[in-house]
């Protein structure tokens, strides 16, 4: 098991890595209220450690994988249209409307990035607690593998993998 990965551990690891990372910056940030939409509309509350991510970073990739974060230009909360993968492509809400469309999630589990090589991540909130939840790699429809015991771990372990 890591250490407890800290915001300033994940903050100095993407300084030091820019060539690695992609991120977005606070001015780029995501509204409360896109959020607290955003969370209604799926059903689940996101974790504080992705709520900081979206507020800090509102957006961003590692080693060319996606994050996926909220298009404040997605009015899904009314609709969605499923003609728009290369819109909302990295909304993670329009994601799990797809994924639970197509039968490849449930709705305790919401899809958070995707690697060609690694395979899907997602938080796995049937072990939400204290505002937090696991990662964890989606092998197959009966096989998945911790990753990181939140979303910090997640970002530090993905750069880390990819210096």
């Amino acid at each position: 098991m890591m250490k407890h990965i800290s915001k300033n551990d994940v903050i100095s690891l993407i300084e030091q890595n820019q060539n690695l990372v992609d991120f977005g910056t606070a001015k780029d940030a995501v509204s409360a209220l896109h959020i607290k939409k955003a969370e209604d509309f799926i059903g689940l509350p996101f974790t504080d450690s992705y709520k900081w991510f979206l507020n800090h970073y509102a957006r961003g990739s590692i080693c060319g994988d996606e994050i996926f974060s909220l298009n404040d230009s997605f009015d899904y909360y009314d609709s969605y249209d499923s003609n728009t993968d290369i819109l909302y492509g990295e909304d993670i809400v329009y994601n799990h409307i797809i994924d639970l469309k197509n039968k490849l999630t449930t709705d305790k589990q919401l899809a958070v990035c995707h690697s060609d090589i690694d395979g899907e991540f997602f938080f796995d909130y049937t072990k939400y607690e204290n505002n937090e939840c696991p990662i964890y790699i989606y092998w197959s429809k009966d096989e998945s593998l911790f990753y990181a015991q939140n979303f910090l771990e997640f970002l530090y372990k993905r750069i880390k993998e990819c210096q």
